[in-house]
């Protein structure tokens, strides 16, 4: 977890993409992405409709894409469960923390 409460699963480096496991695989996004640094960004945007078009003229990059938004998503799956069992071991060591609402003390 981030100095503002955030926890970050992953790193969007440049020339990355993001938004392909919802549209791809129909899954609904559980992820906010936000810009960490100072510096301007630069970003295309498709929508779903749209990029399901280029992908379905393309068969064999829309199955390349798929393969990789499945591998993507269990990588961020077992991320987070990584990091659950993390903060729920630390839970265990210092219940305290569940229950202090103010955990700058500890």
């Amino acid at each position: 977890m981030n100095k503002n409460g955030i926890y970050e699963y992953g790193i969007i480096h440049e020339n990355g993409y993001f938004g392909d496991i919802s549209i791809l695989l129909n899954q609904p996004s559980e992820y906010a992405y936000y810009n960490n640094h100072d510096s301007d960004i630069a970003m295309l945007c498709l929508d779903a409709k749209s990029f399901l078009t280029i992908c379905n003229q393309h068969p064999y990059s829309r199955d390349l894409l798929k393969e990789r938004a499945k591998q993507r998503r269990k990588m961020f799956e077992n991320y987070k469960t990584k990091v659950l069992l993390k903060m729920m071991k630390t839970i265990v060591k210092f219940p305290h923390i569940a229950l202090n609402k103010d955990c700058e003390d500890v």
